[in-house]
């Protein structure tokens, strides 16, 4: 999907919130949320109360569905598709804190890029931006603000409290 330095162009949601959002809780307690990409995919994100948990590819010859302890395809073949040598493959990491800390001491770059953990971010933060407004949005991935919309960019932060500030 080749998004790591990017996040949805255009996303809109649902959620609930159980007693409303002035009451007790801030939290929903369900959600769904459709970002669509420039490269021309689209990534549902929703709550497990309604779907599986872990993530499902979904393309022209399958799915494949995974989470922490298993991985499910339709076709079965679709697993056992090796990756040749000259198509991209992934680091392997049974340990990110490790990782991390390991190159911490050594300065390599750590498996889990920085830039790609912000984005990864980016996509709730949208999505809940989304929701809250109760409309779609659409953002600029070159400035990090939602386009023509000083609303929404206005959920994008908030004041800090007294005395912290930044200067």
């Amino acid at each position: 999907m080749n998004t790591e330095s990017s996040a949805p162009i255009e996303i809109e949601g649902v959620g609930e919130w159980s007693d409303g959002r002035e009451g007790l809780f801030d939290v929903m307690n369900g959600y769904e949320f459709t970002g669509r990409y420039a490269e021309g995919f689209t990534m549902i994100v929703a709550d497990s109360h309604k779907h599986r948990m872990g993530v499902r590819f979904e393309g022209e010859e399958g799915w494949i569905h995974v989470d922490r302890g298993s991985i499910e395809a339709n076709p079965s073949s679709l697993l056992r598709i090796r990756i040749r040598p000259e198509e991209a493959h992934l680091c392997v990491s049974t340990d990110h804190h490790q990782n991390f800390l390991d190159c911490v001491l050594s300065r390599k770059k750590t498996v889990a890029p920085v830039q790609a953990a912000h984005h990864s971010i980016m996509v709730a933060h949208l999505g809940l931006a989304a929701i809250k407004m109760g409309r779609k949005l659409r953002w600029d991935n070159v400035r990090e603000r939602f386009i023509d919309d000083p609303q929404a960019d206005r959920l994008l932060s908030r004041a800090m409290r007294s005395p912290w500030q930044l200067s």
